[in-house]
C-alpha cells in the first residue's frame, strides 16, 4: 500500500497510521498522548476552506489539527 501524508488525505476516507515522524519530538509526544500511534485507525471529516485545518476522528473522538501537524503523521488506506 501506498503511504501518503495526513494532510493530503481524502474527505470522509479512513486510514490507518503508519508513522509519525520524530522531526519534531514534542509534537510527536503530544500526537502519541491523543492516540496517534502506528496501526491506529483515522478517519478525516473535514477541512478548512484553505485547507490549514484538518477534522479527524481517532479513538472516538474528534479533533481539529493544524495543516504543519498533520504533515507528520503518514497513513495507508484502509
Amino acid at each position: 500500500m501506498q503511504e501518503i501524508i495526513l494532510s493530503n488525505a481524502n474527505l470522509n476516507q479512513e486510514y490507518i497510521i503508519s508513522e509519525i515522524s520524530l522531526s519534531n519530538i514534542p509534537i510527536a509526544r503530544r500526537l502519541s498522548e491523543l492516540g496517534f500511534y502506528s496501526g491506529a485507525k483515522i478517519k478525516v471529516f473535514g477541512f478548512s476552506a484553505l485547507k490549514k485545518t484538518i477534522l479527524v476522528e481517532i479513538q472516538g473522538y474528534t479533533l481539529s489539527l493544524r495543516e504543519s501537524v498533520c504533515s507528520l503523521v503518514k497513513v495507508v488506506k484502509k
